[in-house]
């Protein structure tokens, strides 16, 4: 159970990590701390009753069931300003909060904004082009979702 409930929260976080500068920091039931730089972190997995954490230097072998407490000493570096295409014809461009979504050929765009607990917090539809101001939400770690694409955004 201790296992499962570790490795939920780990995929729960790893969209952060690739924006995240920090430290992975381990605790174990001693009170020893196992810390790891999470831009070296290439993988962490779950083999029987271990946890694996891949890094340039070597792998990090930390039996779960030694472990009392992983937390993420995090500092966010996100982008409020993006722009990308998004293929389909579809570009996405935020500017000081504001999403704005177009599609070249003129189709039918629905655009949502999920927080990080998975909850819609605006949805926009349109045909051409749409456009969301995410300003009055509070700063955090986003996913919006313009039709079948996908796309992280920190404001």
């Amino acid at each position: 159970m201790k296992k499962s409930f570790l490795f939920a929260a780990l995929v729960a976080a790893m969209g952060f990590l690739m924006q995240a500068q920090g430290k992975l920091v381990v605790m174990g039931n001693g009170g020893a701390a196992t810390t790891v730089e999470i831009s070296k972190i290439s993988e962490i997995t779950f083999q029987g009753n271990v946890m694996l954490v891949a890094t340039p230097d070597g792998q990090l072998t930390l039996p779960t069931d030694d472990i009392e407490q992983i937390i993420f000493e995090l500092s966010m570096s996100g982008a409020d300003n993006i722009s990308a295409s998004l293929s389909d014809n579809l570009s996405i461009t935020t500017d000081r909060g504001v999403v704005s979504v177009n599609a070249a050929d003129g189709s039918a765009i629905t655009l949502n904004v999920f927080d990080i607990k998975g909850l819609c917090r605006m949805s926009v539809k349109g045909i051409g082009s749409v456009t969301a101001d995410t300003g009055a939400l509070p700063k955090g770690i986003y996913i919006i979702k313009v039709n079948d694409k996908i796309v992280k955004y920190t404001r």
